[in-house]
């Protein structure tokens, strides 16, 4: 499935026009936030429903719901796709069901997850306010905020570097 667009201008500044777009092959990211869920993917640009050649155009896209259960996440975001793009179709395309695309991966965060996060991400930003000019954690900082705030996950490797970088600044400053 995708959505046919007679005519588009990509965030990138790129106008097209007659292009395919599908969440085919992308992961999916759910995220509950303050009693809401944000869906996080990419959806892809084709020149046609056959998916052929493969591309390169990739677009970050945030849906937000109250209630994920009452419709299915992928009409929650071509739903929003339509409302980026108006005047676009639904594509039921033979080729899908030929070759189907293969099932996404929905990813949850678990509680004890956010909380996690959110313990180091705190003591992090309450260290960088103390000491601006900790360039290294500032930067691994960044990143995790963006995955964990606006992408919806960031790695436990990203705060476990962030949790290493805390304790070797604290305990070379005592």
């Amino acid at each position: 499935m995708g959505i046919f667009v007679p005519e588009a201008n990509l965030p990138m500044g790129i106008t097209v026009s007659n292009v395919y777009m599908s969440f085919s092959g992308e992961v999916i990211y759910t995220v509950p936030v303050n009693g809401q869920y944000r869906i996080n993917t990419y959806y892809k640009v084709y020149k046609d429903e056959t998916k052929n050649p493969d591309t390169n155009i990739r677009i970050p896209i945030v849906a937000q719901v109250s209630n994920i259960i009452a419709r299915d996440v992928y009409t929650i975001l071509y739903d929003e796709l339509k409302t980026v793009y108006p005047g676009s179709t639904d594509v039921i395309s033979i080729f899908s069901l030929i070759d189907p695309a293969v099932e996404p991966e929905v990813v949850k965060r678990t509680g004890d997850e956010t909380d996690f996060g959110s313990n180091v991400m705190a003591r992090a930003e309450q260290y960088l306010l103390v000491n601006p000019t900790d360039y290294e954690l500032q930067n691994v900082y960044k990143i995790a905020e963006q995955n964990f705030y606006g992408d919806g996950l960031a790695s436990t490797n990203e705060m476990n570097e962030i949790l290493q970088l805390l304790n070797s600044n604290v305990s070379s400053s005592s």
